[in-house]
């Protein structure tokens, strides 16, 4: 694929990932779509690139991938009765063939085959923006900025507009919602929350020019002031949804981008400040978590879904450490979940996800699910290291930053599990690689020369 085109083919596919995959189950149709439009553009980019995938500054994701696919391939594979019957948590799947008098056939680790090949597909639109993106010359990425901040202030104009309409706004996309709040484009307020959050230091990155020789000139304080009040515009629609851990992670996330900023404005990063970043993802960590186990308010407001978060959780971990150690299969929770939940506790309620992504997926993957945790988180820390020591890339920063939003969101919410915030993620997930070392050094070198010719000249 032309590198002209590029670029726009990947803004034109994640704005549509962000508006038609803003839900998981209840949006079927629309996450059929984008993976079909996903795999229809890795085969045009299969067939025109010829730069092998597996080499190079973004070969880290691609073997990620492939990861994931010989995840799932393993509890797809079939197993002979004698091997898979003997696997921890069978026992009722067991018993269910010796009621109908049926002797145990050859089946896979999966005990939901078909959600688990579900689970296989919803990779496409992942991979074909980190494709799109990854390969894309440093000058050419600054299109997202301005990408990402647009659509989510036209989330954020939804969004108000569903508010003062109330539940009979004509404005809601999906049935099931969360009638009279600020969704968006979304069925789920967290999920709105989630992506305005991971704006919040694509805001930040459009201070970058102005900031850089480390002073601040006097003609861009206008402009300094428009990005900072275009920052409260946002982080306020996240306390306008009314998510509690997106109203928790503000303070976090405003932190990192200030550490941002610094890196922008010095060209360093002082270790006191790393010591403070640090500190603020811990207690983001304590705040998230905490968010998902405060009760009395959502009881008060009759949200009983998330205030038995904590006894959800419980439930999880119990599961989780019968299923060990290969897991349910990918898909399986929901049915898993019933085999344990007491009908009469909670009769009129559906629990879908166990809100703590980490917990969930444990329970369907096992052991080797968690090692592909353990060795995407291994990446993500290196090509932070790369982004924050990196002198032009803002935008690899701002990405590395959205990230640890989600990451953090994860532990309450399911936000990945949709295909818009999936997209965001792979949006950000490329920016984080190096972009091609020629226009990247070219860039560098120039801006570095004009730094020196700038301090030559207050000399």
């Amino acid at each position: 694929m032309r590198s002209a085109i590029r670029p726009l083919v990947a803004a034109t596919y994640l704005i549509l990932c962000l508006v038609f995959g803003g839900a998981s189950s209840a949006g079927i149709l629309g996450n059929l779509a984008l993976q079909l439009l996903g795999a229809a553009i890795l085969a045009i980019l299969l067939f025109t690139d010829r730069t092998p995938v597996f080499k190079g500054p973004g070969s880290g994701l691609w073997w990620l991938a492939l990861g994931w696919v010989a995840v799932v391939a393993l509890q797809l594979v079939p197993l002979p009765p004698r091997l898979w019957t003997s696997l921890p948590g069978r026992e009722a799947v067991v018993q269910g063939f010796a009621l109908v008098g049926v002797p145990p056939p050859w089946l896979g680790i999966s005990l939901t085959p078909d959600h688990t090949i579900r689970a296989l597909v919803s990779i496409l639109p992942i991979a074909a923006i980190v494709a799109l993106v990854a390969p894309v010359s440093a000058r050419s990425r600054q299109l997202f900025l301005p990408l990402v901040i647009a659509f989510a202030m036209a989330a954020l104009l939804v969004g108000l507009i569903q508010k003062v309409g109330g539940p009979q706004s004509p404005l809601y996309f999906y049935a099931v919602t969360n009638w009279g709040q600020t969704v968006g484009f979304f069925s789920n307020r967290n999920h709105q929350a989630t992506l305005l959050l991971m704006t919040l230091p694509f805001v930040a990155a459009l201070a970058t020019p102005l900031l850089q020789g480390g002073r601040i000139r006097e003609e861009a304080v206008p402009k300094i002031i428009v990005i900072a009040t275009l920052f409260a515009v946002i982080a306020g629609g996240v306390m306008m949804t009314g998510s509690r851990a997106g109203i928790a992670l503000v303070p976090i996330v405003t932190g990192l981008c200030t550490l941002m900023v610094r890196k922008d404005l010095t060209g360093n990063v002082p270790r006191s400040w790393v010591a403070v970043s640090v500190l603020l993802v811990a207690a983001g960590i304590a705040a998230v978590a905490a968010s998902g186990v405060v009760t009395r308010d959502a009881l008060s407001q009759g949200n009983v879904e998330e205030s038995t978060r904590e006894a959800i959780w419980g439930n999880t971990i119990r599961l989780a450490v019968a299923f060990q150690p290969v897991g349910g299969g990918l898909g399986s929770f929901v049915p898993l979940y019933r085999i344990q939940e007491d009908p009469h506790a909670r009769p009129d309620e559906f629990t879908n996800h166990a809100h703590n992504d980490y917990l969930e997926w444990v329970l369907e993957t096992g052991l080797p699910g968690l090692l592909l945790l353990a060795t995407f988180l291994f990446w993500y820390v290196r090509g932070l290291k790369l982004s924050w020591s990196a002198t032009e890339s803002a935008l690899g920063r701002a990405g590395s930053i959205a990230i640890v939003a989600v990451l953090l969101h994860s532990l309450v919410d399911y936000p990945v599990r949709t295909a818009a915030i999936a997209a965001f993620c792979a949006l950000c997930l490329g920016l984080m690689v190096p972009a091609p070392e020629t226009d990247y050094t070219e860039e560098s070198s120039r801006r570095r020369s004009s730094r020196r010719s700038s301090r030559r000249r207050e000399r």
